[in-house]
């Protein structure tokens, strides 16, 4: 049985360092056909960058007649794109939780923290 308490799987911590206009790609794990979204927060001032969350579309996923859609089952990873605009730092919480289950710790965290400099 699962415990409130014991339910990260990882806590990631990772430092970026990016020039103004440089781009940085972090792939997360997908888990939508459960329920899990990754959840984003920020530690300071927003307007340093632009973030995008996309799906990763992959020729290596389940195979799909065109225009079906993919099984229930499935869900791809998803690709974080960082895209700096000004000098500073920021730190960015990505949390992997299911959003009903508000009273349980995230099945993961991943803390970025990103330096830009001009």
């Amino acid at each position: 049985m699962e415990q409130g308490g014991t339910r990260v799987q990882s806590s990631g911590r990772h430092e970026v360092r990016l020039r103004v206009g440089e781009k940085h790609t972090i792939r997360l794990k997908g888990l939508g056909s459960a329920g899990y979204q990754w959840n984003l927060s920020l530690q300071g001032p927003g307007d340093l960058l632009r973030w995008t969350l996309e799906p990763v579309s992959e020729s290596h996923g389940p195979a799909v007649s065109p225009g079906d859609l993919p099984p229930d089952n499935y869900s791809p990873d998803e690709e974080l794109t960082i895209t700096a605009l000004k000098p500073g730092h920021v730190r960015m919480i990505l949390n992997h939780s299911r959003a009903w289950e508000r009273d349980r710790q995230p099945l993961e965290v991943i803390c970025v923290d990103i330096q830009i400099s001009a």
